[in-house]
């Protein structure tokens, strides 16, 4: 039940494309991040065969940005910020689903729960597999973060 690296990156940027209509480029983990401040970070905890936590950090102009690409909205149009949130929440949702069908594919069932804002830091198991993809769009950086225990 792993993943590589480079599979999930693929998967970050389709998923972006495909869900967002946001097109990523990789970047590298290291490096300023003007986003920082002013980033959301969401998550899901998974568990089953494996479990642990997806992360997404994405920064909340990038978030309206999608929000205004799904809705159909004119850009700088104000959306209100429940609806920001379930929108990056379905977001790291289809992430998550994508990204954990990829790891059961010997069939064993995975449980996901629901997306939630997270705090950054360190995993919740100090033996956690951690697994980090960054990636550009436009002038933003998305990072994901796959926490893995009992792999």
């Amino acid at each position: 039940m792993k993943i590589s690296a480079e599979r999930l990156e693929e998967l970050v940027v389709s998923t972006l494309e495909q869900h967002a209509f946001l097109f990523a480029d990789p970047c590298p983990s290291e490096g300023d991040n003007a986003d920082d401040s002013e980033a959301n970070v969401s998550g899901v905890s998974f568990d089953g065969g494996v479990s642990g936590r997806l992360s997404v950090r994405f920064p909340r102009e990038l978030a309206a940005e999608m929000a205004s690409n799904l809705l159909g909205m004119e850009e700088g149009e104000p959306i209100e910020d429940e609806l920001n949130q379930d929108l990056v929440f379905e977001f790291v949702n289809v992430l998550a689903g994508r990204v954990l069908s990829e790891m059961s594919n010997e069939g064993r069932a995975l449980r996901i729960g629901p997306p939630v804002w997270v705090g950054v830091g360190q995993p919740k198991d100090a033996d956690a597999e951690r697994h980090t993809v960054n990636v550009a769009v436009d002038e933003h950086r998305v990072e994901v973060i796959l926490e893995l225990v009992g792999v």
